[in-house]
């Protein structure tokens, strides 16, 4: 008995015309976009996520040092990718075009050997604000005391507000920077 190959066909043809229709631009912003979301997550929902304001450029190189200190201190790599990201961001949309000085992006990780720890990104948000996600890859107790290492160090500088579980970091009203 013949199999009837006509919807594989059908959809073969409806991929090649969507291929087609779609800009050369777009699959690469799409590639570039899927690229940066895929990561910043570990598919994991956070243990934690606080936001804190930076409050201008002395303040984000504060953080950035808070940031590496604790890493290393606890025998963890600090991971800064603020450059590479604010390029990246600048080919998907214009409005990330006007992100011109060094702390204007800031998208960093502390990692250990098995994976990542604690994100900390202000995409999105006003230029000073920082989300911090402790999503990583270390057992409860582990994460409980990295969390316990690190919010200390950050509210002994900065206000840090725990943001709901669920609900996406929220520019702060009163935090400096362009969204």
């Amino acid at each position: 008995m013949p199999r009837n190959f006509a919807p594989l066909q059908a959809e073969s043809q409806r991929m090649q015309q969507f291929l087609q229709a779609a800009k050369p631009g777009g699959i690469l912003v799409t590639a570039i976009l899927v690229g940066l979301l895929s990561g910043c997550s570990s598919g994991k929902p956070p243990a934690l996520m606080v936001q804190l304001c930076l409050q201008d450029d002395q303040g984000v190189s504060d953080f950035l040092g808070l940031m590496q200190s604790v890493a290393a201190s606890e025998q963890m790599k600090f991971v800064d990718v603020s450059a590479d990201t604010q390029e990246k961001l600048k080919v998907i949309h214009a409005k990330y075009a006007k992100l011109a000085t060094p702390s204007s992006v800031i998208n960093v990780d502390i990692e250990t050997a098995d994976g990542l720890i604690v994100t900390a990104d202000n995409i999105d948000l006003p230029t000073y604000q920082v989300s911090v996600d402790f999503t990583g890859y270390l057992s409860p107790t582990d994460k409980q005391r990295f969390i316990d290492i690190l919010i200390p160090k950050l509210r002994a500088r900065w206000q840090v507000d725990t943001v709901p579980a669920g609900v996406r970091p929220f520019p702060m009203t009163s935090c400096p920077g362009e969204v």
